[in-house]
């Protein structure tokens, strides 16, 4: 015979089991980024733990000092504007106009990325391509 829970006791029982899935993925976060600060993980990803072929994205170690640690900011952030039916608005001479906005914090932007995730642009490198 099944046990008949009332709505409030499911949702309960749901809540208990979804902090304890939280702790355990947020112990494995920590270990990932102890493993990482040891030089053993290139992340702090916690499935990166199980993966042996874990490489960095970053093209070139030179430029990394590996006795400091570094967060990712956010460059330059152009953007365009779009008109009703999907079109860019577009310049006298028919390239997309570009705009920006001053003193607009987009560091959230990078919430949750991982240095290792970066791919080093090579120079030249413009937004058109």
């Amino acid at each position: 015979m099944t046990d008949v829970y009332s709505i409030q006791d499911f949702k309960l029982m749901v809540k208990y089991d979804m902090n304890i899935i939280q702790d355990e993925a947020d112990r494995l976060t920590f270990l990932a980024s102890m493993y990482r600060r040891a030089g053993v993980l290139k992340s702090n990803y916690p499935e990166d733990l199980f993966d042996e072929g874990t490489t960095t994205m970053i093209k070139s170690d030179k430029l990394l000092d590996p006795d400091k640690t570094y967060s990712i900011g956010v460059w330059d952030m152009p953007v365009y504007l779009v008109d009703d039916c999907g079109e860019p608005v577009r310049n006298e001479d028919g390239t997309i106009a570009i705009f920006t906005i001053p003193n607009y914090d987009y560091s959230y932007l990078c919430d949750g990325v991982d240095i290792d995730e970066l791919e080093l642009r090579d120079e030249g490198d413009d937004y058109d391509s």
